[in-house]
């Protein structure tokens, strides 16, 4: 009998051996339970037992990285199989990562491995050296609630306090919560939000000095085999391919009895939405904005709300008002007089209304 061979995660450790040699950056995203988190942890605890090199465990906040915590992150990790029965353990202590050994019921730390900080005391740590680390691994950073004002230059900055003048490489993990985020504006990663699954895209960023650094982000496939634990909207993103849905409003009649009175375009981050404004045809005082995506290019002479800078005068970076008429109209935008016309517009519309906020 032929025994077919399954694949039980998207992503493995060996991946990212591959990719390593291509690239300075390696963003991975996908939605969870595809192995992206177990593969990197793999990859640098390998590194560190065979060839000595040290890795950089990020997360946003400081909350986020307490030892316990990152003890918990660490557990699923067979240590003993990793460093052939040398040590049996991941211990944390004083935001410094160790090889442990459990002796007479204790853990004792054997061999550092690494660090673990928070993007938000970075400041803290500008004055300290690692030589030994080659390996910054940012988990989490895809967020739908709380980004840190301009991060993506924090996390820069970081990048440059710890490796100084020699190069190393850093990456990314994110699930695919939010299309919009700080990163892909800032690094110019244009096809990110629309980048299709099971690909990798490759850009190529310009350094100081012109010096040329690649970033590589894995769209990745879902895992193979699903729990089957999930439904409803949530399904769709724990165990599909999907970015977070949540229910939206939408419109309590069809839209056949409404009547469009004022259009406006929506551009942030490349992805485009058509919001009219609508009022009911029988009944005046029902009104409300009616946001659907927009398919085709936008024509001369749009009104169009964005989050890049024109000199056209009908586009405005922001929901900023060209005059009273259009300021009563976004009145109903901070009202929530808006309707979908289905739950993942709104879900993803709502982000880009965020975005647009921090700009």
């Amino acid at each position: 009998m032929e025994r077919k061979k399954v694949r039980k995660y998207s992503i493995y450790s060996k991946d990212i051996y591959s990719l390593k040699n291509d690239c300075d950056y390696l963003v991975l995203l996908s939605n969870r339970n595809t192995g992206k988190s177990y593969a990197v942890k793999e990859f640098v605890l390998k590194n560190a037992y065979e060839k000595n090199e040290e890795f950089f465990y990020l997360r946003r906040m400081v909350t986020e990285v307490k030892d316990i915590d990152v003890n918990d992150y660490f557990r699923d990790m067979d240590i003993s199989k990793i460093t052939k029965g040398t040590y049996d353990c991941i211990n944390v202590f004083r935001k410094r990562i160790y090889f442990a050994k459990i002796e007479d019921e204790k853990i004792i730390n054997k061999k550092k491995i690494g660090y673990v900080t928070d993007l938000y005391s970075m400041e803290h740590k500008k004055s300290l050296m690692y030589p030994d680390v080659t390996t910054i691994v940012y988990e989490e950073f895809v967020t739908d609630n709380y980004y840190l004002t301009n991060e993506p230059t924090m996390l820069q900055h970081f990048i440059s306090s710890v490796y100084r003048d020699r190069k190393g490489f850093v990456i990314l993990i994110g699930n695919k919560i939010s299309r919009f985020n700080p990163y892909y504006l800032e690094w110019n990663l244009k096809n990110a939000p629309t980048q299709k699954t099971d690909t990798i895209d490759t850009y190529n960023l310009k350094g100081v000095n012109d010096t040329n650094v690649i970033l590589k982000m894995w769209n990745i496939k879902p895992r193979e085999e699903q729990s089957g634990m999930f439904f409803g909207n949530a399904s769709k993103n724990i165990d599909g391919d999907t970015y977070n849905i949540l229910n939206q409003n939408k419109l309590d009649d069809v839209i056949e009895n409404f009547n469009s009175i004022y259009s406006i375009v929506v551009k942030v981050q490349n992805i485009k939405y058509l919001m009219q404004f609508l009022q009911h045809k029988k009944d005046s005082n029902r009104m409300c904005w009616y946001v659907v995506p927009k398919t085709t290019d936008i024509q001369k002479n749009s009104r169009i709300i964005s989050d890049e800078f024109s000199s056209d005068l009908l586009s405005t970076k922001g929901f900023i008002p060209l005059n009273e008429n259009e300021k009563f109209l976004f009145d109903f935008i901070k009202r929530d007089k808006i309707c979908y016309v289905n739950n993942s517009i709104g879900t993803e519309f709502k982000q880009a209304l965020s975005f647009l906020k921090d700009i």
